[in-house]
């Protein structure tokens, strides 16, 4: 796997950068949070994200899982940043070996 995004930002190798790509994100990625979300869902996301809560992965997933295959068509600012987010979260768990040396 290649360790630049064509979105500018480099895979995380830790929780700090994972929860840098949320905030520098958000902005894209808050809308489709709010398309897919339910209201309390929402408000869960945006509470995760400022308490950098791992539990915004569950939410994230609940997106995934939503949106229809067609969403690639759409090519939603934020749709790319909350797979990336998905994919490497296993950089959250806290014995993740980064995160221990940091």
């Amino acid at each position: 796997m290649s360790t630049k995004k064509s979105g500018g930002y480099a895979y995380p190798k830790n929780a700090v950068q994972w929860w840098k790509i949320a905030e520098d994100n958000w902005i894209v990625i808050e809308p489709v949070l709010e398309r897919f979300l339910n209201k309390k869902e929402f408000k869960s996301a945006r509470s995760a994200k400022e308490t950098k809560d791992p539990t915004i992965i569950t939410l994230l997933e609940t997106i995934y899982e939503k949106a229809p295959d067609s969403i690639v068509d759409e090519n939603l600012p934020g749709w790319t940043p909350i797979c990336d987010l998905i994919n490497e979260a296993h950089v959250l768990n806290p014995h993740h070996i980064e995160n221990i040396l940091i």
